[in-house]
């Protein structure tokens, strides 16, 4: 199949965050033999707004225009919005229409929490065949408005996921990281952690934030761009 991967992939961050889960995506259709061609959204609307810094009115409806004019030429079989933020509903609906012949898909791997990516899935779901969610339960039936949705696990690729820590004994009896825990306080993974800290006081616990996230609660100490060579514990 031909594959169109919309979205996810930023080229001020395409090699520092190599472990993304849209390489991951890409790299498992390419090694079961399907071409991917990848559109940066973002990085379209940045290079045609008035400016080029914010991506802006001008810029995304660009890049809207633009990925309409790119894919027609490639008839994808398959396209995917992966955090597609630049690109609208009424653009997909446009592809249906010219592409008859292909099947859309959405996958997202935020938490469904968060009112604005909860809302952006069900902009999307009423003109896509399938949404895929990384998160289960409740929350992935809101976001779907009635179309098939489905759990998707988070992705692994054996030539990112090189560590093997599960082969050791290890220092710690829980490591967790993430990037940021929602500002509301109402988190459950910082529920659970709490819950955790609380109920095995005895437990060595390594808690850790990536220092690139947006606004938010720190999860831990910081991992910043050049990681420390050992992992202390850190409280909540």
């Amino acid at each position: 199949m031909k594959i169109l991967i919309v979205g996810g992939f930023l080229v001020d961050h395409f090699a520092p965050r190599f472990y993304n889960q849209q390489y991951k995506l890409a790299n498992g259709f390419i090694r079961n033999g399907h071409t991917v061609a990848c559109f940066f959204d973002v990085d379209t609307a940045r290079q045609n707004s008035l400016f080029r810094s914010r991506p802006g009115r001008w810029g995304r409806a660009k890049a809207n225009r633009l990925l309409v004019e790119q894919a027609l030429p490639f008839a994808p079989d398959l396209v995917v919005s992966f955090h597609d933020y630049m690109i609208e509903p009424s653009t997909y609906a446009e592809l249906r229409d010219r592409l008859p012949k292909a099947k859309f898909a959405q996958i997202s791997v935020d938490t469904l929490f968060v009112p604005k990516i909860a809302r952006r899935l069900r902009l999307k779901s009423s003109v896509v065949d399938a949404t895929f969610v990384t998160t289960a339960g409740v929350g992935l039936k809101q976001v779907a408005s009635g179309a098939p949705a489905y759990y998707l696990p988070n992705m692994t690729d054996p030539s990112i996921e090189t560590g093997r820590a599960f082969e050791g004994m290890g220092e710690h009896d829980i490591f967790f990281a993430c990037v940021r825990f929602d500002r509301t306080g109402t988190d459950p993974r910082k529920l659970t952690l709490d819950a955790v800290s609380q109920g095995l006081p005895d437990a060595r616990t390594s808690f850790w934030f990536a220092k690139y996230g947006g606004g938010g609660v720190d999860c831990g100490a910081p991992i910043i761009s050049e990681p420390p060579a050992t992992v202390g514990a850190a409280s909540i």
